[in-house]
């Protein structure tokens, strides 16, 4: 699934959106009553909300933490944040970032459509993913969706079949191995036209038949990309949702709609 030429440049170039928590944890397995170490990397990109930046991801990422570290049954070590996939990255180490039980603030409301969580970022913070070309989307990225004709749909991420849990993550950043993000054109869906169709605050989507993926688990937290036409005939993007889950017996995705819920954030931070 490596990009090359045009497409690897593509790739890059719309990874300044993506920063992923990645990090060593252990799970603990009841029945073999042992812990299991793997690497977790979770999808994300960065929300502006006011003068504040927050990085933002699928709700049920943080809570399955927040869970884990709640019941004693999740350890995490060597925690990062990866903001180098974009084509003007100028270091490759990750940003240390030590999640701890409650850093979080999220919402998981299937039965609403609603899939998000965010964590606050420091100043320092800031400062290093925007020497290292992080793209933050504002306001201005969901105030005009709903009159917009979106003709193509992309998500990315970094789906958890492509990280090798011999990976380690060393206490500077470093990760001994190449991880790399991976685009997926999706074919957008009226939820109306499914079978029991799930709320239609859904963004929802079937992978493309032509993407050579078995399994998406990992993505969730990323970005959906919406590409429309511009004035001048050239391309423009809106990120429109965030990742939340899929169906691998259909290929259909849904997504958490940006809109539905980042307007709704920046209106009670403004009434704080």
């Amino acid at each position: 699934m490596q990009a090359q030429g045009e497409e690897l440049a593509f790739l890059q170039f719309m990874s300044r959106h993506l920063v992923a928590l990645v990090g060593e944890v252990e799970l603990f397995d009841g029945k073999a009553h042992q812990w299991i170490r793997r690497v977790s990397a979770i999808s994300g990109f960065v929300l502006a909300l006011h003068d504040t930046w927050y990085w933002l991801t699928a709700g049920h990422c943080l809570q399955r933490l927040d869970r884990g570290l709640r019941d004693k049954t999740l350890r995490i070590s060597n925690g990062h944040f990866m903001d180098y996939f974009g084509a003007g990255a100028s270091h490759r180490v990750g940003l240390p970032y030590a999640y701890e039980l409650g850093d979080g603030r999220y919402l998981h409301r299937p039965d609403l459509g609603l899939d998000f969580g965010l964590l606050k970022i420091g100043e320092l913070m800031r400062k290093g993913f925007e020497s290292n070309g992080v793209a933050a989307i504002s306001r201005a990225n969901w105030l005009e969706q709903a009159s917009i004709q979106f003709l193509h749909y992309k998500m990315l991420g970094l789906p958890s079949q492509t990280i090798d849990n011999s990976t380690e993550v060393n206490a500077d950043g470093r990760i001994n191995a190449d991880i790399q993000p991976v685009m997926i054109a999706i074919d957008h869906l009226n939820p109306q036209q499914m079978p029991d169709p799930p709320a239609d605050t859904w963004f929802s989507g079937r992978i493309h038949p032509e993407a050579n993926i078995e399994d998406i688990a990992g993505m969730s937290g990323g970005p959906i990309f919406g590409f429309l036409r511009m004035e001048n005939g050239g391309w423009g993007y809106k990120i429109v949702a965030v990742q939340s889950r899929w169906q691998p017996e259909t290929r259909i995705v849904f997504g958490c709609s940006v809109p539905l819920f980042a307007e709704a954030v920046h209106k009670t931070l403004a009434s704080l």
